[in-house]
């Protein structure tokens, strides 16, 4: 089993080896037995899942209490005035319609340029003369 194995498992099945399934244990034993590095890696594994299982006490009741007078006391920031957002909300909608209207007008004043007679569809250039009615006779 190569460190990577390893740590991969470990991540998946935890530092406690009698967890993980028989196969899985088997390896795992036996290259803890050749492989010192391996080793290193489960003690730290070991160390950083018990730093996790310590119980923590439920706070107190006023806990809470404490941290909202933390807040209030604070210096609080100035904020947007209530009319400043839809403002601004105004502009951006009117400078997405003007640019729509200007895209509109660009592809517009494209398709009256072209007057050869030919039309570019789906990167393929056809005449349009063959859907005409006549056939293109």
């Amino acid at each position: 089993m190569t460190e990577r194995e390893f740590r991969d498992y470990l991540d998946s099945y935890g530092a406690a080896l009698e967890k993980w399934p028989q196969h899985l244990r088997v390896k795992a034993e036996k290259a803890l037995v050749e492989d010192a590095a391996l080793r290193d890696v489960l003690t730290a594994e070991k160390e950083f899942s018990r730093a996790f299982a310590v119980d923590v006490p439920a706070p107190d009741g006023e806990f809470e209490n404490r941290i909202l007078a933390a807040s209030y006391a604070l210096p609080q920031k100035a904020v947007l005035q209530d009319d400043t957002l839809p403002r601004l909300i105004s502009w951006r909608i009117a400078a997405s319609v003007l640019l729509f209207a200007a895209g509109i007008a660009l592809g517009s004043l494209q398709q009256a340029a072209r007057t050869d007679g030919y039309a570019v569809q789906a990167d393929t250039l056809m005449s349009y003369y063959a859907y005409s009615e006549d056939g293109g006779m």
